[in-house]
């Protein structure tokens, strides 16, 4: 599964516990979990209240940190030798992000958005480590193939586009190629970035007036075959970046689980029953 894929089931379930989390805080008549009570003799005893410590709200709680354990298979899988052969490294990384995404929701919703103490601190913690994550997968698809592997990507698509060169050089200036291959290894960091972010809004929105007509293929050929230019423009520039990114993405997401896991053994020392 994508990280498109990924998404939209992290949607699904953002959406789905936003209307569990309305329905017990406002009206448990349009709760899932008072149809579970009220049906299946296991839950008769259930206690419906959305407080943090409380039945529902450990449930979250564990789902949530299970989950954000569950992102550091992507981390061995890097460094131990054994699982570098299982599945291509894309697809982990995707697998990591949806993880990211979907354990701090069930902790959000664990906290039933009542958040201070040490445990905001964690919590903000997480919310920088993810929302670094997903910028970082940016970087990462920047550098993810090497030189030889981008000229075949390359080649690929100038075949496919044999008879639309004025519209390849077209594309190029939206992408932001143009400024790349001017500067290239020249260009200091913060300039390949804001040129490449930029290059990627654009063509979401806009593409040559002339291509506008063509099959979609094509103009998903122009697309990528602009981006792949830009991307061995700036190659080495993502590669000091993901450098600088992991220095910063680290630190938070050691410094939340610290706090999360001496939150999680104080919780069990002193918890109170329902």
């Amino acid at each position: 599964m994508n990280l498109k894929n990924y998404t939209r089931l992290w949607v699904l379930i953002l959406i789905a516990l936003a209307w569990e989390s309305y329905a017990l805080n406002n009206n448990t008549f349009v709760s899932f979990f008072a149809l579970l009570k009220e049906n299946l003799p296991q839950f008769k005893n259930l206690n419906l209240a959305p407080d943090p410590g409380k039945t529902i709200s450990l449930w979250y709680g564990w789902t949530g940190f299970g989950l954000m354990l569950l992102t550091n298979l992507y981390v061995i899988k890097k460094r131990w030798s054994p699982l570098r052969k299982l599945g291509k490294f894309p697809g982990w990384l995707d697998f990591h992000i949806f993880c990211g995404l979907v354990g701090p929701t069930f902790i959000l919703f664990h906290t039933n958005f009542k958040i201070g103490g040490l445990v905001a601190m964690s919590f903000w913690c997480m919310v920088v480590s993810f929302s670094s994550g997903i910028i970082g997968r940016y970087f990462f698809t920047q550098i993810v193939s090497q030189t030889a592997e981008l000229e075949k990507e390359l080649l690929l698509h100038e075949n496919s586009l044999k008879t639309f060169e004025h519209l390849k050089e077209q594309t190029l200036v939206i992408a932001g190629v143009s400024t790349a291959e001017h500067t290239g290894s020249e260009a200091g960091i913060s300039a390949a970035v804001l040129n490449s972010l930029m290059g990627d809004v654009r063509l979401m929105f806009w593409m040559p007036k002339q291509a506008r007509g063509l099959p979609v293929p094509i103009r998903d050929h122009l697309r990528l075959y602009a981006k792949t230019k830009r991307r061995m423009a700036y190659l080495g520039q993502f590669q000091s970046v993901m450098g600088y990114w992991h220095s910063f993405h680290l630190p938070f997401a050691v410094f939340m689980y610290i706090i999360a896991v001496i939150h999680i053994v104080t919780a069990l020392l002193f918890r109170v029953a329902d």
